[in-house]
């Protein structure tokens, strides 16, 4: 079982109906169907005007961000969850028809949405645009950045990010990852430097975050291996 190392301070909250909790939750004994459940909330919760659905390109577009599986796998995953999410009937499914051709799209069954499930069935709506991009979970912390671009986690390495994660904004530290995954440079010790490198001379948008521990001279050529993670670069 991976360790999961805590929210970030700037999570964001998916309501879940009640009786979700109370009536239908300890009736699931399948792990895809609650999966396939909570990510049609989540991702309704997160649409705008109406009527209000999520297709299951959209659905398969958010799965494939947020695992990294097979694509195949995940997508037969998430139809399987979904069919037994519509089988107990948590979720109405509609079939569209955009310009001749035909795509699912799911609703929660609340009130709301069984009236919207029979406008949609019914064609009596204007169909929005497509979401032309998948809704993106919400930022990462440090630790997932971590599993993510880099690799297992260590007592040691989690020290370290804790560390970090003192030291620099968020939005640093999660860019500091991308910046060394576009690169290939798929080490702590590089996405460290890149901190430090922002601390030190500013970032991008003229930024600067000093911070007693963590400033060096930036016109020595070994501020990287006199800096807080220098024993990093030199192993």
């Amino acid at each position: 079982m991976k360790e999961f190392f805590g929210f970030p301070a700037n999570t964001r909250y998916t309501p879940v109906p009640n009786s979700f909790i109370v009536d239908v939750l300890p009736e699931i004994d399948d792990i895809e169907e609650l999966k396939a459940t909570l990510q049609v909330m989540w991702a309704l919760t997160r649409k705008r005007g109406s009527p209000r659905y999520i297709t299951f390109s959209e659905l398969r577009a958010q799965r494939l961000l947020m695992v990294a599986g097979e694509d195949e796998a995940e997508t037969a995953a998430l139809r399987h969850g979904l069919v037994l999410a519509l089988l107990r009937r948590t979720l109405l499914g509609v079939v569209l028809d955009r310009g001749g051709k035909s795509e699912e799209a799911f609703l929660l069954n609340t009130r709301a949405g069984r009236q919207e499930a029979a406008r949609l069935a019914g064609g009596q709506v204007d169909l929005p645009e497509p979401e032309q991009e998948p809704v993106a979970p919400e930022s990462l912390n440090i630790f997932a950045l971590y599993e993510r671009n880099i690799g297992i986690l260590t007592p040691m390495v989690v020290d370290e990010l804790r560390e970090a994660e003192k030291l620099y904004p968020e939005s640093w530290i999660e860019e500091a990852f991308k910046e060394a995954a576009v690169l290939n440079k798929r080490s702590w010790r590089y996405v460290a430097r890149i901190l430090e490198r922002w601390a030190t001379e500013g970032k991008d948008d003229g930024t600067v975050k000093r911070h007693p521990k963590a400033a060096v001279d930036p016109d020595d050529p070994d501020k990287y291996w006199k800096g807080r993670y220098g024993h990093l670069a030199r192993s």
